[in-house]
């Protein structure tokens, strides 16, 4: 042997990094279970607008395929903010409230579900 053999070391160090690759795929995959790296859930399908008309804005349910899991339906004149008119709608499709509002403003509409998540349904200034 004078040293110019080496095919023993290439494959050694193939199969090093080779066995290196599957620990770290197999340690993802172990990983992902572990922490429950899941997709996240299909979003809830309930939709609620505001239409204005001259002055007064109209808010109107209009259902969806999640709206026998809603327990309530709040939209505030003005945004979420303190201070600003709350205004409750009954989870009903077709309801409609109407409320007089001389001047464009920021409506948020939200729903909240029977599992204690809440979704905006709308928010928009009309």
């Amino acid at each position: 042997m004078t040293g110019l053999d080496c095919g023993d070391a290439v494959s050694e160090v193939l199969s090093t990094i080779l066995m290196v690759a599957v620990v770290i795929l197999l340690a993802a995959i172990v990983g992902s279970l572990v922490f429950g790296v899941w997709p996240p859930a299909e979003p809830s399908i309930t939709m609620a607008t505001a239409t204005r008309s001259g002055e007064d804005i109209t808010f109107m349910v209009h259902g969806g395929m999640d709206l026998e899991r809603v327990t309530n339906i709040t939209c505030w004149i003005g945004g979420p903010e303190a201070g600003n008119e709350e205004v409750p709608l009954e989870v009903k499709v077709g309801y409609s409230e109407t409320r007089h509002v001389p001047d464009p403003t920021r409506i948020v509409i939200v729903g909240t579900y029977s599992d204690g998540n809440s979704m905006v349904l709308f928010d928009k200034v009309v």
